[in-house]
């Protein structure tokens, strides 16, 4: 049964491969290699099972099945981000706690394995401040994704107070708008708007969308790279630098460009699903089906 839906998955992203005739013509073989000796079949089956029992919400099934996959391939913090959003939905706080630091301490660029960290300290009240001897603290990186995590959370005061301690940046100025405007709001009562501003950057993302618009990913990569080096906290421009990467043929590095850019959104659910889109095919180009199907699966779920 695991073989059968591991297969069906891996079915469908090759179908949705199938749709991109510039798909990138040189698979990475060494990081393909590396990918199966990492995860055996065993691994692969355990995690598909989980991944499945999790999303028609049968958690203690889910809980077994990625507990497994620990058992089979100790520090992957996928499995620990897995088995942190399962404990959650169980209610069971401490265990989902330390199961997202393990994540979290794994992988400590990973917005997603902050912002589940960060949805489990709210539930209990706490602010994640109290973990920070247990977390790469001193790292700004981590801080503006931990704040931009609190932000998302609806955890406004904390979301400013970790902003506060990192070196003023665009992005730093874009989301210190963002959330006094949120705190404004909430105050009387109101809802958070999100504002579109004119910026210097629109005609940028204009000619980035005309090149993509025509499948001329050599010159995306070139504009999309200087765009980049100018405007660092831009996340369209990382988005845009990816899947010219990804349609190059450079599946490794576009995988570095999207995952660092998707700690840089606020609020685009459009774009997050197409960061998903492009991470999924990149995976699968190097051979990487587990974090292909992860990124797959959100696609379908919009989470």
């Amino acid at each position: 049964m695991q073989r059968e839906y591991s297969s069906c998955l891996l079915t469908v992203l090759g179908m949705f491969l199938f749709l991109w005739p510039c798909y990138g013509q040189e698979p990475e073989q060494e990081s393909a290699a590396l990918s199966l000796e990492i995860y055996t079949d065993a691994f692969q089956e355990s995690f598909f099972e989980g991944l499945k029992q999790k999303g028609i919400g049968n958690f203690d099934k889910a809980q077994k099945a990625f507990i497994e996959c620990k058992e089979l391939q100790p520090g992957m913090a996928v499995v620990d981000h897995e088995l942190a959003r399962v404990y959650l939905e169980q209610g069971a706080l401490v265990k989902a706690r330390e199961s997202a630091l393990e994540a979290v301490v794994g992988e400590p660029g990973n917005a997603w394995y902050i912002q589940t960290l960060a949805r489990i300290q709210g539930r209990q009240g706490l602010p994640v401040a109290l973990l920070k001897d247990r977390l790469p603290w001193s790292e700004p990186e981590f801080k503006e994704k931990l704040a931009l995590a609190l932000y998302r959370e609806g955890l406004f005061q904390e979301s400013l107070e970790i902003l506060s301690q990192v070196q003023s940046s665009a992005f730093q100025v874009r989301l210190q708008r963002q959330l006094e405007d949120s705190i404004a709001l909430a105050e009387t009562g109101g809802e958070p708007e999100i504002k579109l501003e004119e910026t210097p950057q629109n005609a940028a993302i204009k000619s980035l969308k005309r090149y993509i618009q025509s499948a001329d990913y050599l010159q995306l990569q070139t504009e999309a790279e200087e765009a980049l080096e100018i405007y660092p906290a831009i996340p369209f421009f990382y988005y845009a630098y990816g899947l010219a990467l990804q349609r190059n043929g450079k599946n490794k590095e576009a995988i570095e460009v999207l995952e660092e850019g998707l700690g840089y959104l606020i609020e685009d659910a459009k774009l997050e699903l197409q960061f998903y889109r492009e991470l999924a095919l990149a995976y699968e180009a190097v051979g990487n089906p587990v974090k292909a199907n992860m990124y797959l699966s959100k696609t379908k779920k919009g989470s």
